[in-house]
């Protein structure tokens, strides 16, 4: 027997229809293909209990739970939640530079108008080791050059949580 191109369509459609009559789908292979009218049926009200119920008396064996899992999956696969709008990509064509508020007097405050405490912390984002981060809060370098990296850590929040608590007053 050869096979040409026409019985091969002919097998192919065949083997389809056989695979829809006979396939046996999976619990999760079942919830995705009914992922969108239960979604629909979510935002309409019934609850996962109801749904669950519904699905039980139609052959398909699940409980509460594992629908809510497996619904949880596909919108955590999908990067959706059940009553989000798409997330909009940015590309170069619909990208707007953000619009900054301007007013014809408005000027940045003179440095001597500015905090002390807001100029340490802008310094102190700045820094990229615990070392200059010490330093820079008003520590002195000797107390934390020797100490390993998680006292060093300890050492930073705790200075820096004392100089907001006393400028700021929050804890």
């Amino acid at each position: 027997m050869t096979i040409n191109l026409q019985s091969l369509k002919e097998i192919e459609n065949e083997l389809e229809s056989y695979t829809q009559a006979n396939a046996q789908l999976s619990k999760i292979k079942a919830i995705r293909k009914l992922y969108h009218r239960l979604e629909e049926a979510l935002d309409n009200g019934l609850t996962i209990q109801l749904l669950c119920d519904y699905l039980n008396q139609k052959g398909l064996e699940i409980s509460p739970n594992y629908l809510y899992l497996v619904l949880h999956r596909i919108r955590k696969e999908r990067g959706n939640e059940p009553n989000s709008k798409p997330i909009k990509t940015i590309t170069k064509e619909n990208y707007a530079p953000p619009i900054l508020p301007t007013s014809p007097n408005s000027e940045e405050p003179p440095e001597s108008e500015i905090n002390p405490y807001d100029l340490m912390m802008e310094k102190y984002k700045q820094c990229t080791n615990q070392i200059d981060k010490y330093v820079v809060l008003g520590g002195n370098r000797e107390d934390i050059e020797e100490q390993n990296i998680s006292t060093q850590r300890s050492m930073v929040m705790n200075l820096r949580n004392k100089l907001r608590q006393k400028h700021k007053g929050i804890y």
